[in-house]
């Protein structure tokens, strides 16, 4: 049988390891809580980016649809100058 000084010596063992237990317990629900924190902070920083990218889209959509009527309009002004050209008998050979 075990006698009363081993059951404590024991008691006491096992209370320094419940001690040691609860501190890292501590610890990792704090960093727990941190990542939390720095998780939403992140999914705040990519929804104003999706944001932000959704606008420079729409800007850039409209950039390409200034570009492409500039193009048409030099297009069809080039066009008419031959064709102007070509109605004052600027193709005859001699």
């Amino acid at each position: 049988m075990m006698d009363a000084a081993d059951l404590r010596a024991r008691n006491a063992a096992n209370e320094q390891k419940l001690i040691s237990i609860d501190a890292r317990m501590s610890a990792l629900e704090a960093w727990q809580r941190q990542m939390d924190i720095f998780h939403a902070r992140r999914d705040e920083q990519f929804t104003n980016m999706i944001g932000r990218f959704a606008d420079l889209e729409g800007k850039l959509d409209k950039l390409t649809g200034g570009i492409s009527r500039l193009i048409w309009i030099i297009g069809t002004a080039v066009i008419g100058v031959a064709v102007t050209f070509v109605l004052k008998g600027g193709l005859d050979v001699p």
